[in-house]
């Protein structure tokens, strides 16, 4: 089963909320696209009008920025196309997946959970090391 997950911070690097979420079975790819689909809609609804979205697929990034076709008939990156082009900026970044460690810990909690997606209002326990190292290191 993939699971989804993105970290949202403000931009001191403070934690606003995270989110994980089962989506089935697919590829690595989709299930990148799927994340990066729910962070837009997660920011968009809560009224945030400034994100930079950081993914560590390359070829995501790439679409994106519009560096590649990959799946541009897809409908999923036409809902994301369409989110991009409403009135807010969004940069999508690429980022090395070693900076990346915080979101991939939330996916592991919910692989063998009963639960199916899940909010977290503050950084659970399990990733409160790294989420601080990666904020006193990563962020400039």
């Amino acid at each position: 089963m993939a699971v989804i997950r993105g970290v949202i911070r403000d931009h001191n690097g403070d934690w606003l909320f995270g989110f994980a979420r089962i989506i089935g079975v697919c590829n690595v790819l989709m299930s990148e696209l799927w994340a990066v689909s729910d962070a837009l809609v997660h920011c968009f609804r809560l009224g945030w009008r400034k994100v930079v979205v950081e993914t560590d697929n390359v070829t995501v990034a790439d679409i994106f920025n519009r560096r590649s076709n990959a799946l541009y008939e897809s409908a999923l990156v036409a809902d994301i196309m369409e989110m991009l082009g409403r009135n807010w900026e969004v940069e999508i970044q690429h980022i090395n997946q070693k900076t990346n460690i915080v979101a991939n810990r939330l996916a592991a909690l919910l692989r063998g959970s009963e639960m199916s997606d899940h909010l977290f209002r503050t950084p659970p326990k399990f990733i409160l090391d790294c989420f601080n190292f990666d904020k006193d290191h990563v962020i400039t």
